[in-house]
């Protein structure tokens, strides 16, 4: 397994010679600089995990799940899982040859309502920080799992208990580390599971 980090801010120009035909395509109908810089930066961390496995994902497209909008490519073409996130000034890219895998990333310094974040957790933190990383350890296992966040939450809008319980139980392991002090990343890998 590896991870691939990319820096990006949308004032920035990207090359993306490496993108297949239908990426190049996605990129083409991106209007905003903001959109195009995230697009770049989140598929160059893919490139190069995908080269740290061996693996040259530029001829590849990236399919997603019409249920879940999980990301794949095309399993005849005999390449690796991989899963994506971008927040502002940063896309992580977690990939495998062998296991699914799962990741998310927040910037430190997102705004959040701990309010809200303690009702839908069901339980308080002791600070912001350990919300943001319960938030991106959580996001993690659900791209993982090539499931969505709606499907976790009950009528009154809090995480179904289930949902935390999965993670203990399961095969699953989870990491979550500080990256130069702006960004909190988490990626997951299910050991207990064969690829796709």
């Amino acid at each position: 397994m590896v991870i691939a980090l990319q820096k990006w801010s949308p004032t920035e120009q990207h090359s993306c010679t490496f993108l297949s035909p239908g990426e190049k395509d996605r990129f083409a109908q991106l209007r905003s600089s903001f959109a195009r810089a995230e697009f770049v930066a989140a598929r160059t961390a893919l490139y190069h995990a995908g080269l740290a496995l061996g693996c040259d994902a530029s001829a590849s497209d990236i399919n997603y799940d019409k249920t879940s909008g999980k990301p794949y490519f095309d399993p005849f073409e005999g390449s690796f899982n991989f899963s994506i996130a971008h927040t502002l000034g940063l896309a992580c890219c977690v990939a495998s040859l062998e296991h699914q895998v799962g990741c998310d990333c927040e910037r430190w310094d997102r705004s959040i309502y701990a309010e809200a974040l303690a009702f839908f957790f069901k339980r308080r933190f002791a600070t912001d920080r350990e919300y943001l990383i319960e938030w991106t350890r959580l996001e993690a296992f659900l791209k993982l799992r090539g499931q969505r966040l709606i499907d976790r939450i009950d009528e009154r809008g809090r995480l179904i208990p289930s949902a935390s319980r999965e993670v203990e139980e399961m095969h699953i392991s989870q990491v979550t580390f500080n990256l130069n002090r702006k960004f909190v990343v988490s990626y997951c890998t299910d050991s207990s599971k064969a690829p796709y």
